[in-house]
């Protein structure tokens, strides 16, 4: 498989985990207590490869989050929440952010979370980490289910403060209509594909007219990646051939036409 969409799909965290238990000595003159044990995870995956460099740096979706937006979203937090916020250097709060959304920080560092990429205009697009990119033990690992993401949150703060600002669009008002999730850890993806895929043809270019699918909402923990490869049907009831179609089917965003879809192959 070749092009942009193939890379990014095939490319599997290859993990080499380490829980290796560490038990603390007490040298005092009391009687020993019951040992602490330190746990600590290792793992390694190249960061060079061509497919995760394309998940990270390459928005394949629209602007999700404006230039400055994610700076400012402290602002519309419940007021106990605000105001440590207000009291904190930028760093923490920043930090705040990420524990409140579910973002996970990128293993090679960065102002970036692992879940985005920047856009050409200074702002943030959602990326396929955004649910797969998750953490073991504080440690981020592409790949991983994220059990602490929280995407509605994220979309009702953006758009509270969009609304402060008079800048609420109409996506955004057609957003809320649609729900994101009700538990931290889970999305309504399966949910997205339906939507998405209504406004293409077989060929995926945009439907002049669109006929409102019927929805069954329901939230899904993501799976992780690392067993994909020994899978021959997606999903946990394996209604989808392994393919890497149906796991891009965010890309089907209005944003994108048939003939920009068709060249990532």
């Amino acid at each position: 498989m070749s092009g942009a969409i193939g890379w990014g799909c095939c490319w599997m965290v290859w993990l080499t985990a380490g829980v290796v238990p560490e038990q603390k000595s007490d040298h005092s003159s009391n009687p020993p207590s019951k040992p602490s044990v330190q746990v600590r995870f290792e793992y390694h995956f190249d960061r060079h490869h061509p497919g995760y460099q394309l998940l990270v740096s390459k928005p394949y979706v629209n602007e999700t989050i404006g230039p400055g937006v994610f700076d400012r979203l402290w602002q519309v937090w419940e007021r106990p929440y605000r105001e440590q916020a207000a009291k904190a250097p930028a760093e923490q709060r920043r930090q705040m952010a990420f524990a409140r959304y579910g973002l996970t920080f990128r293993p090679e560092g960065g102002p970036l979370p692992l879940t985005h990429v920047r856009t050409p205009r200074g702002g943030w697009a959602i990326n396929c980490f955004f649910c797969h990119g998750g953490q073991v033990l504080g440690v981020p690992v592409p790949g991983a289910p994220n059990w602490l993401i929280d995407m509605q949150t994220l979309r009702e703060d953006i758009r509270i403060l969009k609304l402060r600002q008079g800048r609420l669009s109409r996506y955004d008002l057609a957003e809320a209509l649609f729900p994101m999730n009700s538990t931290r850890g889970t999305t309504n993806a399966v949910m997205f594909a339906v939507a998405l895929g209504a406004l293409r043809d077989r060929d995926l270019n945009r439907r002049q007219q669109v006929r409102i699918p019927r929805f069954v909402h329901h939230e899904m923990d993501p799976p992780p990646w690392w067993n994909v490869r020994k899978k021959k049907r997606l999903y946990c009831d394996g209604f989808a051939p392994k393919d890497h179609r149906p796991l891009m089917a965010f890309v089907m965003v209005p944003q994108n036409s048939g003939q920009r879809i068709r060249s990532w192959e």
